[in-house]
C-alpha cells in the first residue's frame, strides 16, 4: 500500500510559476478545452520563470518557496484559508488529498477548469518535514 501523488493537470505543474515565489499562483488554473487540445505544456513554457526547466530553481530557498506556494494552494483550496509556511512544520498539518480531488473534479465538472497544482511535491512533506526548514523562508 503506498500514496498515489497527481499532479494538477500534468508534471509541467511544478513549473507553472512566473517567479519564485509567484504572486498569481494562487489563481493559475488550466481549462478543459485547453487540456483537451493539448495546449497547456506550451503555456507552461510560455509563463515560467525563465522559460527553460533546467534553471527553474537556482538554490534550496527556491525549491522550498515552491513546495510552499503548492502545500498554500492546496490548503486554501480546501480549507479557503491562507496559511504562513511555517504552519505546515510547526503545526504538523496535512494536507487531506480526498478533499482536494473531491474540490478539482467540482471545478472540473462545473467549471471546465482544474487549479494548477503540484501534488508530487507533498512526499516531502509526508515522509521529511525537516528537508523543508530553512531559516531563509521561516
Amino acid at each position: 500500500m503506498g500514496k498515489l501523488y497527481l499532479n494538477y493537470p500534468m508534471s509541467e505543474a511544478f513549473y507553472h510559476l512566473s517567479d519564485i515565489p509567484d504572486s498569481t499562483y494562487l489563481d493559475k488554473f488550466a481549462t478543459l478545452s485547453e487540456l483537451q487540445a493539448k495546449k497547456y505544456k506550451e503555456r507552461v513554457n510560455r509563463e515560467s520563470k525563465g522559460r527553460d526547466y533546467r534553471k527553474f530553481i537556482a538554490n534550496h530557498k527556491e525549491c522550498n518557496l515552491v513546495i510552499f506556494q503548492n502545500l498554500s494552494k492546496a490548503w486554501f483550496l480546501i480549507n479557503n484559508e491562507h496559511l504562513e509556511p511555517i504552519k505546515f512544520i510547526s503545526e504538523s498539518l496535512q494536507i487531506d488529498e480526498i478533499a482536494l480531488l473531491e474540490i478539482q473534479l467540482l471545478h472540473l465538472k462545473n467549471r471546465s477548469i482544474i487549479y494548477v497544482l503540484c501534488t508530487c511535491v507533498f512526499y516531502i512533506l509526508d515522509y521529511n518535514k525537516n528537508l523543508l526548514l530553512d531559516e531563509t523562508i521561516i
